[in-house]
């Protein structure tokens, strides 16, 4: 058996073996009954069970806003550095400013997107008389 082969089968065996290992397999640990299951854990754990959806969906838009921060810190942290190891090299230097340009555009587009968006249901739910948030 040739290398190709060989390390072809290998890599055919290797997704076969993960993907029956990672298969989500259905399980249906949720009941009425709050002394079994996930109801049980998430009490045991002393979880806050009682949030609505739209709190789930605020604390998820929360998080993702704030890796999206982060990540735009390490990209004009990493610009940074490459600009100043370029050492005067002007394709380097412009490859840097290009990248922190993108950077700060698809940031104020993130943000600006979310701050849009908010603006917009706030008044939709004032106007409709549902409240704020």
């Amino acid at each position: 058996m040739s290398w190709s082969a060989r390390t072809t089968l290998r890599a055919l065996s290797l997704t076969l073996l993960l993907a029956t290992v990672l298969v989500a397999v259905p399980i249906f640990a949720q009941t009425s009954d709050p002394s079994y299951g996930l109801n049980k854990t998430a009490t045991e754990a002393k979880l806050n069970v009682s949030q609505n959806l739209n709190q789930v969906i605020g604390g998820i838009i929360k998080t993702t806003l704030s890796i999206a921060a982060i990540l735009f810190m390490i990209t004009i942290l990493g610009a940074g550095q490459m600009w100043l190891a370029s050492e005067g090299n002007e394709e380097k230097i412009e490859k840097a400013r290009g990248i922190i340009f993108n950077a700060a555009v698809g940031f104020m587009i993130t943000f600006g997107a979310y701050l849009g968006t908010d603006f917009i249901l706030n008044a939709v739910f004032s106007a409709v008389g549902i409240g704020s948030k």
